[in-house]
Formats: C-alpha cells, sequence, structure tokens
C-alpha cells in the first residue's frame, strides 16, 4: 500500500464528531472573535449591549499590553485550531494546545492582577 492511499484510509477513518466538535469550537471561537474586535476598538454599542458601564468600559480602555497579546493569541489559535480540525491537520492539537495556554494565562493576569472579577463580576450580575 502506498503513501497515497494510507493517507487516505486514515482520513477515511477519522470519526464524525469531529465535524461536530470543529464546527463548535468554530461557532464558540467566531463569538470570541467578535468580542475581540469590537472590545478592542472600543465599540460604544457593543459596550451598552453588554451592560457595561464606566468602570467597565475603562477596564478595556486602558487594557495593558501582556493580557492583550495572549488575547490575541488564543482567539486566533483557537479560529485556527477549528479551521485545522475541520481540513483535518495534524497540528490541529498543537495549535488548540496554544490556545489553551493562552487563555489560561489571560485568566490568570485578568483574575489575579487586574480585578477582573469585581470590574466585570459574573455575567448574569450584569442582566445579560
Amino acid at each position: 500500500m502506498d503513501q497515497a492511499e494510507q493517507t487516505k484510509q486514515r482520513r477515511a477513518a477519522r470519526p464524525w464528531h469531529l465535524w461536530v466538535a470543529g464546527l463548535v469550537l468554530l461557532a464558540l471561537y467566531l463569538v470570541g472573535a467578535r468580542d475581540y474586535v469590537l472590545t478592542r476598538t472600543l465599540n460604544k454599542g457593543y459596550f451598552a449591549e453588554q451592560g457595561y458601564g464606566p468602570a467597565q468600559i475603562a477596564y478595556f480602555t486602558d487594557y495593558p499590553a501582556i493580557p492583550a497579546i495572549f488575547w490575541t493569541i488564543n482567539i486566533a489559535a483557537g479560529l485556527t485550531a477549528a479551521l485545522m480540525l475541520l481540513f483535518r491537520s495534524r497540528w490541529a492539537t498543537l495549535v488548540a494546545l496554544i490556545a489553551a495556554v493562552s487563555q489560561l494565562f489571560l485568566l490568570a493576569i485578568t483574575f489575579g492582577f487586574m480585578d477582573r472579577w469585581a470590574i466585570l463580576g459574573r455575567v448574569h450580575d450584569r442582566g445579560v
């Protein structure tokens, strides 16, 4: 059996739930990308839609570079990982791991050093 036939069999043997996982991951990261773009551009309509007041808007207005870098990596890697999974790339797992690690660092920084919980609160505290 040659290389092309082995690749074809391996791809055909992939389970259907990879499509479901890839599409769910893509949908979640598309929502996250929308949030990222509207927040980073300080979109007033979006902030109003989220129920943000002056404290929350100030939190994002003065957003430091280090968490912004981790946030950017998380969104870019998450979208890329979802697409790679759908296109059956062997690198999808590594890219998803990069997204997850960047999200963990982002959460550690924002909760540990930027008082995220006190400023943004829980989602249902804002009536969203």
